[in-house]
């Protein structure tokens, strides 16, 4: 119980749940023991929750509503990040062996093409980013230092954002050029800038490597401003956000997630068949107004 109150409160989240997992009841009683002690730490005891006691978590053994909610809405917000993985596929991804070589009859190396003049294989490497990303693990630092060079040159002066359009059923167009920077990038981890952290963080794409990438060249601006700008209508993009930041949520970043859950539950005909109207206030019970209502 004492680790499950400790870790609600702050600190390094790794130690702690391991030491946490080999005691789970005893920590959930702590975590929810110091999510009543210190609020303001409620995205991060609800998501300790759940690494805790699993998705198959049974919430109703929360005593805290408020966690209890947060619990449940993190919990469906994995399941959907997960089914999002499964459908957003880049329609231009598909892994296809290049064409050979005139000279040789055979298909250059990722290493060869980085050496060889960009006027005269910039072309291959954007097309065929998917097929050559398995050989970045092999290159010297030499061939790392140039594929990185080349990300930085192909990264569009407007952003990744406009180079990635809905094409309907789940599935997404993408430029060559950002597809590029998205592949190559999730396998070298190239320093990141505060707004190339953002742009990296807010495609609703999967690819291999890319959470790692962010959390390895984690950018606290980046993160708010992701978070600030994030427009989703689901629950997906938040999902995939907090999975990205190390250890504590940032606060502005807290207040923008919880400012879009409060707008879901507006939206949400359960949340308003529970809360008909606002309460009147308990401290003035003379001026309480008849509306014909029953008392909540």
């Amino acid at each position: 119980m004492d680790l499950g109150f400790i870790a609600a409160l702050g600190g390094d989240e790794a130690p702690l749940l391991g030491a946490m997992s080999t005691h789970p009841q005893a920590a959930l009683t702590g975590l929810q023991a110091g999510y009543e002690f210190s609020p303001h730490q409620r995205l991060r005891v609800a998501r300790l929750v759940v690494e805790v006691g699993g998705e198959d978590l049974d919430t109703s053994m929360l005593g805290n509503e408020r966690l209890r909610q947060d619990v449940d809405w993190l919990i469906e917000a994995r399941k959907q990040h997960r089914r999002a993985q499964s459908e957003a596929e880049p329609e231009c991804a598909a892994v296809e062996e290049p064409e050979k070589t005139e000279e040789s009859g055979e298909v250059p190396t990722l290493s060869e093409l980085l050496g060889t003049e960009a006027s005269q294989s910039d072309a291959l490497l954007l097309r065929n980013a998917v097929y050559f990303q398995p050989q970045v693990a092999d290159l010297s630092q030499g061939d790392r230092r140039e594929l990185t060079r080349r990300i930085d040159t192909c990264w569009p002066d407007s952003g990744l954002a406009p180079g990635i359009r809905p094409g309907g059923h789940g599935r997404y167009s993408v430029d060559w050029e950002v597809q590029a920077v998205l592949v190559y990038g999730s396998a070298v981890r190239p320093p990141l800038p505060n707004e190339r952290w953002a742009e990296v963080a807010q495609p609703p794409l999967v690819y291999p490597g890319r959470e790692e990438w962010l959390r390895e060249r984690y950018r606290k601006a980046g993160a708010v401003s992701a978070a600030e700008s994030l427009t989703d209508d689901g629950t997906m993009a938040w999902t995939r956000l907090t999975e990205t930041i190390p250890g504590r949520l940032p606060l502005r970043v807290v207040t923008a997630i919880a400012r879009k859950v409060r707008k879901e539950r507006r939206r949400s005909p359960r949340a308003a068949a529970k809360t008909p109207g606002r309460r009147p206030s308990r401290r003035h019970p003379a001026t309480r107004p008849c509306t014909g209502r029953p008392r909540p």
